[in-house]
């Protein structure tokens, strides 16, 4: 587990997500998101909407995500272990820091999962492993038109090797 002492401060014009947290903002088009993994080993989830249209938007695909797998079947929920006790979700983090915008949570789909480490078997089941990356890595991207954007520091510790962390970001132009 990473000691909350040890992870380094945000570097100058980086805002900090704590960990099991999500923010939303506007991203203009030319502007450029970098997102960087403080202490490594630690997934962020990336949404985003037309500014100008909720009705575009990003989307993966939802039944992936649900069912954990690339083909179609029923499934089970991620965190039966929990019996129902409240976690904090990406999802939930994500429509908090969207709701802003008008943003409904059935609009929210799958997201863009920075640094998740995901692979498939021969069956098609989706396996996910700590991420690898490392601190300070990063993710940038420039946006080509306005965007409401949804970002979190992922709540799944399944996803981020048993230990939720930070996340870092920046909007510059």
């Amino acid at each position: 587990m990473t000691d909350p002492r040890e992870i380094p401060a945000p570097a100058e014009g980086f805002t900090r997500m704590a960990p099991q947290t999500g923010t939303g903002f506007l991203l203009r088009a030319g502007q450029v998101l970098t997102v960087v993994d403080p202490t490594g080993v630690q997934v962020s989830d990336f949404f985003a909407f037309s500014a100008e249209d909720d009705g575009e938007w990003l989307s993966s695909g939802r039944t992936i995500d649900y069912g954990n797998k690339v083909y179609f079947t029923t499934f089970d929920l991620l965190y039966p272990e929990f019996e129902g006790a409240y976690h904090p979700s990406c999802f939930e983090n994500l429509c908090l820091g969207l709701q802003q915008f008008g943003i409904e949570p059935d609009q929210v789909s799958t997201t863009l999962n920075i640094f998740m480490n995901v692979w498939t078997d021969e069956t098609g089941e989706l396996h996910i492993d700590p991420p690898t990356s490392r601190a300070g890595d990063r993710f940038v991207l420039r946006a080509e038109m306005d965007l409401h954007v949804g970002l979190t520091a992922c709540s799944a510790e399944k996803s981020n090797g048993g230990v939720c962390k930070p996340i870092d970001y920046a909007i510059s132009d």
